[in-house]
Formats: C-alpha cells, sequence, structure tokens
C-alpha cells in the first residue's frame, strides 16, 4: 500500500510540473505574437506548429535578426531549454520510481504477514456493510489458503457469506476514524486465529496485515486450561470431583463433549455432559482399552458411526483398571494440540485419582477405626442388660458404613455342631436389625464354607461363579437367596483356635471384586469386640441369675440345683478327662437322678451301656433319697441287669445333698463281695470291692466330689456376699449421684480441711477450682479478691469441731460478683478423734442482684418522684411563655421582626417542653402522647445532642431515607429510644468506632417475625437501624438484652434499663426491635414502627384552616368556668378563649369557682379546671359540680404526669379531658369543641 501511494504521488508532482511549463510556453508566445502582429511571423508559426514535445531533443529556431522577431525566437528557444530540462528530470524520476516499485513489489509479495488492500463499502446511512479486496500479497494466499485471482476485485461477504460482522465493524471504524487498529481473533469459516494490524492509506481504503498465530494461542489457551484443570483437581475430594473438572476442561477446548470414568469389571460409569449433543457411552471404547492393554485410544467418530471424535485413557497402576472417556463433535480442534490436551489432561487427572483413592483408603480406615473404637466404648460403658441393643447399634453402623444391602452377624457357634447360638440381622431396605432372630443356621450344612471359616479365611463370594464346583451346598443357598449375582463377604471370628462367630455382609453387585477388600481387617476387628461383648454379657447374665436365684427370699434352703453352682461345660470337661484316664464310664446326675452332664464311656467300659445305665441310676437315686433324706454317702452298688458295679460320691452343699458323680465298672473287671443289708431293691445290691486300683480309683473321686462340694458352698456364701456388696455399691451410688447433681455445693474434706471431693455444683460455683483436686484447703485466699464475713477466723474453721456458718463474695469467671453461704459440719469417721468436713453452700448471687435491684429502683422511684415535682413547676412556668409569645405573635403584622421573635419565643418554650417530657419519661410518669412525627425531622433535630453524648471518637453518620411516610408516635419518647441505643452503642466502641444512623420504608407482604420472636402484621413500616462497629453481642447474650435491669457492663456502670426501655415504648407503638450481631463486627439494632397514609402538604393545609374555621363557629358564643390558681396562667387561657368568641368566667382557686358556678349553675357549657390548687382541688370542685350538672363537659390542666386525676378514670368518662402543660391555643380550643360536640377523639 505505502509503495502504491508514494509512486502515484511523484507522478502526479511530474505531470503538474509539464502542464505548468506548456501553460507558460503558450502564454509567452500568445504574448509577443500579439504584439508583432504587423511584422512576418509566418516562419516561427511553421516553426512552432511542427514541434514534437514528446521529442528526447528539441530543435530550436534559428533567426538572426535581433529584432522582435528575434527577441521572441530568443525567448522560444528559452522555452524549449526549460522544457527539455524538465522532459530530462521527468525522465530520471520514473526511472527512479520503476526501481522503487520493483522493490516495493518484491518486499510486498514476499513479506511473511500476510497483506491485503481493501476498499470499504459503506451504505447510505454511512455505516460499513462490506469491503473489496483490490490487491493481496503471496502471503495471503499461503495463510488462508484463497487465491488472488478468485478474491481480487470481489467483496468479503462474496467470498465469505457467513463471515463474522465484527470484521466489518472494526475494519469500518479504522477507516472512519483514520486511526489504526490490531486485534486476535479466531476466523471460524477457516478454523485459524489472526493476530490482525490495519490501516487507512486514504479515504475509503484499508490495508489489513495480518499474521497466523493459531500454535501460539493454542499453546496459551492449553496453558490456561491446564492451570484451571490443575487448581480443580488440587481441590477434588472423589472421583466425581476429578470427572467434573476435567469435562469442565474439555468443554472449555472442544465444546460440546461428554466425559466418562469407567473402572473394569464393573457397571459402575460416571457421566458428564450426557445429554448434550455429542452424548453417548463410550463404554464399549473404555472395555476395548481394557481389553486391549493399550494406554490410549483415538477414534475419529463417536459411537454407533456418528459424526465426531472419540479417545479413552487407561490410568496405570491401578487394580481393577480405570480409564477415562472422551466424546466430542468438533472435529476441527481433533488435531495434534486437541490430542495432547487429552492426554495431558487424562496424566494429570489420574495423579490426581490416585492421590483420591489413597485419601479415601485412609478416610474409610480412620473412619473403621472411629467406629472400632467407638464400639469399644460403647461395650466398655453399656450395661450387660443392653447387651443385645448394643450389638445392633453396632451392626447397624458397620452394615451403613459399607453401604451394604444386609448383614448378619452369627455368635457362639459350636465347633463339633455348627450350631448358632445367636443371630443378629440387619436390612438396609427396612433401616432396621433382626435381634435373636429364631431361624438360626447350621454352618456344618455348608461345608465347604465351614471348612474355609474354620482355618480362618476369609471368603470373598462374587456371584455363583466365584464358588467351586464342589460347593454344592453354598450354591444352592445363594440360588435360595437370590444372590446370583451379589457380592457376599464371609468374615469368621476367631474364639481360640475355633470359630465363635461369623460376620456377613451382602452387597448390592457381585461386580466390586475389590469391595470392602481394605475394609477386613478392621472388620475382624469390631467384629471379634462384639463377640467378645456378647460372651462377656452372656456370662454376667448367668451369673446375675444364679445370684439371684441362690439368694432369692422364697428360694427352698434344699433346692440348690446343679447349674446354678457350676456350669455344665466345665464339669463335661472334668467328668470327661476322668473317664478318658481312668477308662471307666462317667456321668453326673443332680439330686433328682436327672442327668446334669453327658455320659463319658472309656474303651475299657465299653460293655456298659449308657443311656441304660443313667436310667437305672436315676431309680437308684430316687430310693436311697426315700431311705435316708438330707445328705448322702459314698457308696458301691451292683446292678444284676447292667453287669455292672458302680461308685456314687454325693455332691453336697453342707447338709444338703446337690447331686452325684457315678463312675462305673464291667461286673467282670471287679473283685467285690455282697453286703447283704446294704440292698436298695431287688436289682441293686450293695457290695464291698476288694481290689486295690478300684478303690484307689473311688477315693480319687471322692476327693474331686468333697472339692466339688466345698465349691459349692463356697458359690453360696459368695453369692450372699455379692448381693450385699451389690446392694451396698446400688446405695453409695444412688447417694453419690445425688450429691453430685444436689443445686447446692457440697464439699467433703480431711480434718485439715484439705478437699476430698467437690461435686458438681460446688466446682461450677468456685469457678472450677476444685476440678483436679490436688491438696487444696477450702480457704477464701484460693478465691480471686475474696471477702469473708464469719464470726470464726478461716485459719481457725478446721480446729475445732463445731458447726461455723458465714458468707464470702469473690470475683466470678464471668465478671460478676458470687455471693455464696456455707456451712462447715464435723463428720464422725468412726475411728475415735478423727472427723472430717462436709461443707455445703448456697449460691445467693441471684438474691444480691434483686437486693441491689429493689435498692436501684427506689433511688429511681424517689428521682422520678423529684423529676415530676420540677416538671410541673417548670410547665406552670413554659405554660405562660409559651402562651403569650403565641399570643403576641398572632397579634403582631405578619411580616414584622417582633413576631418572627415571639415565634422563636414559642419554639423555644416548645423545645423546653420537650426537656420535661424527656425528664418525666425517664422517672416512668410521662403517659404517651403520640401524634403524626416525621423520623427523619425527630434524628435531625436529636444529631446534635447526640454528638455531645457520643464524644468526638466516635464518627456519627446519618443516612435519611427519601419520601418517608410518617408515623404515630410521641417525639419525647422517640427521642429516648435513640438516645438509648446510641449509648448503648457508645459503649460497645471504648476505643472509637463509627455508628450509623439510617432510616428507610420497609414493606411485609406477609407475617414477619423478629429475631426475639415478635410477629409484625403485613403492611408499610418506618424502619430506623442504629449499626455500630464494636465488639457486638455474643450468642449467649442476645436473647437476654430486653429483660429488665439485665446488664453484662461493670458494677456502677449500667442500670440494666435501657434496652429494656427501648422494648417498652416501640411495642406501645405497636412496632418490634429487631437485633442483628456479630462478635467481634458489630450490631444493628432495627426498630419498625407502622406508617401512615400519606397526605399532601397542601391537603393538610387546607384541612388545617377548614378545622380553625370549625372551631371558631362551634366555640363563639360558649360560657366556659375557667379555674386556675396561678394568674398569669389563668390570664393566658382566657385569651385563648376569648379570641375564639367563647365567654370566660374565671376564679383563682376552688372555693371561688364553685361560688361562680352556683350563682348561674345552669349557664355554664364547660369547665375548664386545675388540678392542683389551693383548698379544693380540680377533681373536687367537679365532684361537687357533678352533683347538680351530672354531664357537664370538663377539661382538666396539670403539669404533672399523673395526678390526683387518674388518667385511666378520664378516659373512661366521656366527658371529661386531660390536658398537659404547656399547651397550645389550638390544643384548648380542639379538646374543648371535641367536648361540646359530645366526641369520641381522645387528642
Amino acid at each position: 500500500g505505502l509503495f502504491y501511494k508514494t509512486s502515484e504521488t511523484v507522478l502526479n508532482q511530474a505531470l503538474m510540473g509539464f502542464v505548468l511549463a506548456g501553460l507558460l510556453f503558450t502564454a509567452l508566445l500568445y504574448g509577443v505574437l500579439t504584439r508583432l502582429v504587423s511584422q512576418p511571423v509566418g516562419e516561427l508559426s511553421r516553426f512552432v506548429s511542427g514541434l514534437d514535445l514528446s521529442a528526447r531533443d528539441l530543435p530550436r529556431v534559428n533567426w538572426e535578426n535581433s529584432d522582435e522577431t528575434g527577441r521572441l525566437a530568443a525567448a522560444i528557444n528559452r522555452m524549449l531549454d526549460t522544457l527539455e530540462a524538465a522532459q530530462d528530470r521527468e525522465r530520471k524520476e520514473r526511472e527512479r520510481l520503476q526501481k522503487s516499485e520493483e522493490r516495493f513489489r518484491a518486499f510486498f509479495e514476499n513479506m511473511v504477514n500476510g497483506a491485503a488492500l481493501h476498499e470499504m463499502i459503506f451504505d447510505a446511512s454511512g455505516e460499513p456493510k462490506d469491503y473489496r479486496f483490490l490487491e493481496v500479497n503471496d502471503a495471503f494466499e499461503r495463510l488462508t489458503g484463497l487465491r488472488r485471482d478468485v478474491v481480487v476485485g470481489k467483496t468479503i461477504l462474496e467470498v465469505h457469506p457467513n463471515l463474522d460482522p465484527f470484521w466489518i465493524r472494526f475494519y469500518g471504524d479504522v477507516v472512519r476514524t483514520g486511526k489504526p487498529a490490531e486485534t486476535v481473533r479466531e476466523d471460524p469459516v477457516l478454523g485459524r486465529h489472526y493476530e490482525v494490524r490495519a490501516f487507512s492509506p486514504e479515504t475509503g481504503q484499508f490495508v489489513a496485515l495480518f499474521t497466523d498465530v493459531t500454535e501460539r494461542v493454542l499453546q496459551e489457551k492449553q496453558r490456561n486450561l491446564l492451570l484451571t484443570l490443575t487448581d480443580r483437581l488440587n481441590r477434588a475430594h472423589s472421583r466425581d470431583d476429578i470427572l467434573d473438572a476435567l469435562h469442565g476442561c474439555f468443554r472449555e477446548a472442544f465444546g460440546a463433549c461428554v466425559a466418562e470414568f469407567y473402572i473394569e469389571g464393573t457397571n459402575m460409569a460416571l457421566i458428564r455432559g450426557k445429554d448434550n449433543a455429542a452424548g453417548g457411552s463410550l463404554g464399549a471404547l473404555a472395555e476395548r482399552i481394557f481389553n486391549a492393554r493399550q494406554q490410549h485410544v483415538f477414534e475419529d467418530s463417536l459411537p454407533g458411526g456418528r459424526k465426531g471424535a472419540s479417545a479413552a485413557y487407561l490410568c496405570s497402576g491401578l487394580t481393577p483398571k480405570q480409564a477415562f472417556g472422551l466424546g466430542a463433535r468438533d472435529l476441527s480442534k481433533w488435531n495434534d494440540w486437541g490430542r495432547n490436551l487429552f492426554l495431558t489432561s487424562c496424566g494429570m487427572a489420574e495423579t490426581t485419582l490416585a492421590r483420591v483413592l489413597s485419601e479415601e483408603r485412609l478416610r474409610r480406615r480412620l473412619e473403621l477405626e472411629a467406629l472400632s473404637t467407638a464400639a469399644s466404648i460403647r461395650y466398655m460403658h453399656g450395661d450387660p442388660e443392653e447387651i443385645r441393643e448394643q450389638i445392633s447399634a453396632v451392626i447397624e453402623d458397620i452394615g451403613r458404613y459399607c453401604e451394604a444391602e444386609r448383614l448378619t452377624l452369627l455368635l457362639g457357634i459350636e465347633p463339633r455342631s455348627g450350631r448358632v447360638s445367636e443371630v443378629f440381622r440387619w436390612a438396609s431396605n427396612a433401616g432396621e436389625y433382626a435381634a435373636g432372630h429364631t431361624d438360626k443356621p447350621n454352618l456344618r450344612e455348608l461345608p465347604w464354607l465351614f471348612g474355609q471359616l474354620a482355618l480362618g479365611e476369609v471368603v470373598l463370594l462374587d456371584g455363583l461363579d466365584s464358588l467351586p464346583l464342589t460347593a454344592v451346598e453354598e450354591r444352592s443357598m445363594l440360588k435360595a437367596q437370590g444372590w446370583y449375582s451379589r457380592s457376599v463377604r464371609v468374615i469368621p471370628l476367631m474364639s481360640g483356635p475355633d470359630v465363635g462367630g461369623v460376620l456377613i455382609l451382602v452387597g448390592a453387585v457381585s461386580s466390586r471384586g475389590s469391595w470392602l477388600r481394605e475394609d477386613i481387617p478392621q472388620l475382624r476387628i469390631i467384629g471379634d469386640l462384639t463377640m467378645m461383648a456378647w460372651q462377656r454379657a452372656r456370662n454376667a447374665q448367668a451369673l446375675q441369675k444364679r445370684i439371684h436365684m441362690l439368694t432369692a427370699p422364697d428360694f427352698g434352703e434344699t433346692e440348690y440345683p446343679l447349674e446354678l453352682l457350676f456350669s455344665p461345660d466345665d464339669l463335661q470337661e472334668l467328668q470327661d478327662a476322668f473317664a478318658r484316664i481312668h477308662g471307666v464310664f462317667s456321668v453326673m446326675l443332680d439330686r433328682e437322678g436327672n442327668a446334669f452332664t453327658r455320659p463319658a464311656m472309656a474303651s475299657e467300659a465299653a460293655a456298659l451301656d449308657p443311656n441304660a445305665c443313667v436310667k437305672q441310676l436315676r431309680r437308684l437315686i430316687i430310693l436311697e433319697a426315700g431311705r435316708s433324706g438330707g445328705a448322702a454317702k459314698s457308696q458301691f452298688r451292683l446292678s444284676r441287669s447292667l453287669n455292672g458295679l458302680f461308685w456314687l460320691s454325693p455332691i453336697n452343699a453342707g447338709d444338703h445333698l446337690l447331686g452325684f458323680w457315678v463312675i462305673g465298672f464291667p461286673e467282670s473287671q471287679v473283685d467285690y463281695r455282697v453286703i447283704p443289708d446294704g440292698a436298695a431293691g431287688s436289682d441293686w445290691l450293695a457290695v464291698e470291692v476288694s481290689s486295690e486300683s478300684h478303690q484307689q480309683i473311688c477315693r480319687l473321686m471322692n476327693l474331686l466330689s468333697d472339692r466339688l462340694s466345698s465349691l459349692a458352698m463356697q458359690n453360696i456364701r459368695q453369692a450372699y456376699l455379692i448381693t450385699q456388696v451389690s446392694e451396698s455399691e446400688y446405695l453409695q451410688r444412688r447417694l453419690f449421684h445425688s450429691v453430685e447433681q444436689a443445686g447446692e455445693g457440697m464439699l467433703f474434706c480431711d480434718e485439715k480441711g484439705t478437699v476430698l471431693y467437690a461435686n458438681t455444683a460446688a466446682r461450677r460455683m468456685f469457678n472450677n477450682l476444685f476440678t483436679d483436686i490436688e491438696e487444696e484447703k477450702f480457704h477464701p485466699k484460693l478465691l480471686p479478691d475474696a471477702h469473708v464475713r464469719c464470726p470464726v477466723a478461716p485459719e481457725q474453721w478446721f480446729t475445732e469441731r463445731r458447726i461455723v456458718k458465714g458468707e464470702l463474695d469473690f470475683a466470678g469467671e464471668d465478671g460478676h460478683r458470687r455471693y455464696v453461704t456455707f456451712s462447715l459440719s464435723p463428720v464422725s469417721t468412726g475411728t475415735g478423734k478423727h472427723y472430717d468436713w462436709m461443707v455445703v453452700c448456697q449460691d445467693i448471687s441471684h438474691l444480691k442482684r434483686l437486693e441491689d435491684q429493689l435498692i436501684q429502683s427506689r433511688k429511681m422511684e424517689a428521682i422520678g418522684n423529684l423529676a415530676s415535682g420540677v416538671a410541673h413547676d417548670f410547665n406552670n412556668l413554659l405554660q405562660v411563655i409559651s402562651g403569650y409569645a403565641e399570643i403576641l405573635a398572632t397579634e403582631l403584622p405578619e411580616r414584622s421582626e417582633n413576631r418572627s421573635l415571639a415565634q422563636e419565643i414559642a419554639e423555644a418554650a416548645h423545645r423546653a417542653t420537650s426537656l420535661t417530657r424527656q425528664l418525666l419519661t425517664f422517672s416512668r410518669q410521662q403517659p404517651m402522647q403520640a401524634r403524626p412525627l416525621d423520623i427523619n425531622q425527630a434524628v435531625t433535630q436529636l444529631l446534635k445532642m447526640l454528638k455531645r453524648v457520643l464524644g468526638e471518637h466516635i464518627a456519627l453518620e446519618f443516612d435519611a431515607g427519601e419520601n418517608l411516610p410518617q408515623v404515630m408516635a410521641d417525639p419525647s419518647h422517640m427521642d429516648q429510644v435513640l438516645i438509648n441505643l446510641c449509648v448503648n452503642a457508645r459503649d460497645a466502641m471504648p476505643e472509637g468506632g463509627r455508628l450509623r444512623i439510617k432510616t428507610e420504608l420497609v414493606e411485609f407482604r406477609q407475617e414477619y417475625r423478629t429475631t426475639h420472636l415478635e410477629t409484625l402484621p403485613r403492611g408499610r413500616y418506618v424502619s430506623i437501624s442504629v449499626s455500630d462497629t464494636g465488639m457486638g453481642i455474643p450468642p449467649d447474650v442476645l436473647p437476654r438484652i430486653f429483660e429488665p435491669f439485665f446488664t453484662t457492663k461493670e458494677l456502677g456502670c449500667g442500670t440494666g434499663l435501657g434496652l429494656a426501655t427501648v422494648y417498652g415504648i416501640v411495642s406501645r407503638h405497636q412496632g418490634a426491635v429487631d437485633v442483628l450481631s456479630t462478635p467481634g463486627q458489630g450490631t444493628t439494632m432495627r426498630i419498625y414502627l407502622p406508617a401512615l397514609e400519606e397526605q399532601h402538604p397542601e391537603e393538610a393545609a387546607e384541612a388545617v384552616k377548614k378545622l380553625e374555621s370549625e372551631l371558631e363557629l362551634q366555640l363563639r358564643g360558649k360560657r366556659v368556668l375557667l379555674a386556675e390558681d396561678e394568674a398569669s396562667v389563668r390570664g393566658m387561657t382566657s385569651r385563648f378563649l376569648r379570641s375564639a368568641g367563647v365567654h370566660v368566667v374565671d376564679a383563682e382557686d376552688g372555693e371561688k369557682a364553685l361560688e361562680r358556678f352556683h350563682e348561674s349553675p345552669e349557664s355554664f357549657d364547660a369547665l375548664i379546671l386545675d388540678v392542683i390548687m389551693p383548698g379544693r382541688n380540680g377533681r373536687d370542685v367537679y365532684n361537687v359540680v357533678r352533683e347538680t350538672r351530672p354531664e357537664i363537659p370538663v377539661i382538666f390542666c396539670t403539669g404533672y404526669s399523673i395526678d390526683m386525676v387518674n388518667q385511666e378514670t378520664v378516659s373512661r368518662d366521656r366527658s371529661s379531658r386531660l390536658l398537659h402543660k404547656p399547651y397550645g391555643a389550638a390544643d384548648l380550643l380542639r379538646m374543648l369543641a371535641d367536648l361540646l360536640n359530645g366526641g369520641t377523639s381522645r387528642t
């Protein structure tokens, strides 16, 4: 573009020079010829006409004469010299331009950057709509793929109809403004990124220089995507988080896409972006990469042959194998850059997945350890009577943690028979367990499974295919349960070398091959703890049952069953060992002859029939019991029917027979003789054995029987002892719990006063001083800032045996003083002179606070009475000042300076009235006088005083809401509310801060509940909020802030009445208070007051004028009796009434008022009486008048808040009103008119 611009300029300059020279030559020639018209010029004319100005060498005129024609010829020759010189310069310039053009053309064509000259096309409104290609270079063709012969002369929309409108606007701005511009942007048509610089060489044209920066942009984009992906992966804590991060990266890079995650051998798939245009399962691609053992797979199509691209990435080093998948619709991005981004992203996700899986394993291990610890604590501290509930709760925790569908716990498995003592079940679908289920399986019926469990092996079953072919019964069981594809984990719980229990977990699907594999060691620990707790509780319950039966008061003295004194398993083991060692038949029978143990038969005694022996022995024992009664003796007996000799050794408990231990020998093996007097029946004969070996066996058996008898007696005595100890412990526990939960503090001290024990109340009462008792004595010096009031000095408290009583106070942990009464009583230890001490303490701090509150209340009452009296006298003065100032202002000309001064006096009196009302409000004696109030104006008037109250260290701001409606409120009460809130905020910012008052209009479209559970009806409210930047209110204090006398300030720094007063005032105005506080950040107190309906100022002014005229018409000609002891007030009130046309009869006290009334009782229309007057007061005058005129209207005037006229009584009397001083003429006249009309207005 620059080349064309430069060459064109030079050529134009040359042509202009040539034309100027020709014109000059013609002008000169014309002038000369004109001057010499009389001379012959034919030859010169012919010469000029024959000149060839384009010739390289121009001829000259040969004229030798020096006349005018000669001078003309010389001029022509000079002109020809000049023209020839100009032509020569032009030729040289053209040659230079031609060389320059060739150089610029070579530069233009060999540029690395693409370049194109365009002409901008505008529409009728001057907006760019298209542009035309004028010239392009070779780089343009190479970078865009568009040939010069195709684009030159055509517009861009002809070449690319779908061109992004941005380019036309971008180039249009360059042409219109003449300012160069640059940008980097993607061309979606070409699929490339270009960095474009454009400038306008002349009006209507622009040159675009561009470079393909696709690689740079893609690298930068990839870097940004990977940085974002890294950040999201660093915050990932699950597979879902990882897949979300990958999907976000892929979506940003490839547009609409689907990202998936698969685990080999499972149907578990996490999918993101399934509903978009590129959706579709990549499961087949994942299965392919699992089988092909490839690291990654790329495909140029989507599943089902749809247009797009897909890929899968196999995570290495993980078992089972896991893979990520990607499906994208936009093939333009599926180049080397896109594939590299996919591999890099998946590599990062693979690293994160390894971390997440490691964290998950650690988390599961920690959670299982926590479950194990919780189970251990539950079993350790739990009641054995509740062991089943505890076990059921534990297995439910395990089932939910393992996400199992079912969980079964088998306990008390008999190693030989495979029988189960107790079963616990839990199912996720019902969310509950079944304990002690009647369906107790026999594991011997599952031989392959029982064999594996007996070896201590954990059995992992994942459907029928995981079972060996020999496990026929197990296959049938899985089919019967419907667990064809279920994942079952069977964990043995070992009790010594045998299986004592089994924990069975059933998962949702069998495909989760690694399900619970890493959790099994910890699950075995929990199972072992459970089994041991169950066994311990079972033994404890059995022992308790035996002790209870042995010590029951209704249990017979001779009825001590063997099962209550011995464990059948222990006696069975002893009996079996004896029979095996000595080669005899052996059995233990109870006192009624029933078998207590299973008969044991050695091979040497195989000739005896065990069942027949037990049956015949029972008959023998019944016969012997009938003969002897009581305890039995050892004896030999011969049974003819059994062909055997039997030695019966009794087991006794003192004089009580418990049972027999019987051993037997085949008759053929024993030398004996029959004793005639020992026969117990026709089948049994008493015999005497002569063989020494058999006698030794019998003596040994007698020793063992005697030992069992001693153990039985010992067990009985121990049962009684345990019962007594248990009862004692039970009483001690009850006593301990009673003392520990007592409301009074109790401390137990030794004889020197060292605290041995302190109950909960005492520890809490004394600032946790005695929580960890380390030789601490009960002494006031241990307490912070303690003061004692006791007749005995603390050093003498524990020196004599006497009761010591006193009171002490000290600084509590909460910052408040704590008051405690105490009593020290000596307690005998039963060891002679030694004795301990019992200290009983009672916290009386609340009583002290109530006492202080009572004193403070009485002080407030006294101050209130004083304030009320001062306000009364002050109101009388203000009544005179304001009244006469009002009269003066009305009688002076409207524009008079003195009238404005009188109005200022009246305004000052009104402000003084506000002060007296605040004083009365402080003394709680000011009734509410609500009127329409502008809140913004009220706050503005109070700001000056608030700044003085707050101090310079607090910045005060006021954010006034616009167009706020008025509220019906008492101005003095609102002032007090704001002052109290601001003072509280100031105290919360001792180091200074910012206090902000804000007003606004809010509207609740439904009932609104405040933070203190107040309910406001829906409607419009004016909100006044006071916000500070102080320390905030602690959450435990927040619910109590509106309680009277509650304060967190130091003693003497607060009464606890400020916020209580605010709450009361706002509630009386039908409003509510909201409190928003954050400890350490500040507090906002927000007050809501009902908004009044808006009234325009013009309407209000018109209403006032109308009211004044109506009042004058209503009162004119009325006759009123006025009684007022203050002359100035009486005169002022008379002028108010007379100005409205009222005839006034006045009196200076009550007696004179009655005289005036009795002179003409029927002539008065109303009474105006001061309440407090010498002699008879206003109420007395009214009572007398009512005897004659019971319905006469009366207005009571008072400077007090509550006087001898009860306000509630006045409010119920329709013919009386109460008017507070100072009052204005309008207030008095309006009230009088309302009374005379019998109205119901109470203003």
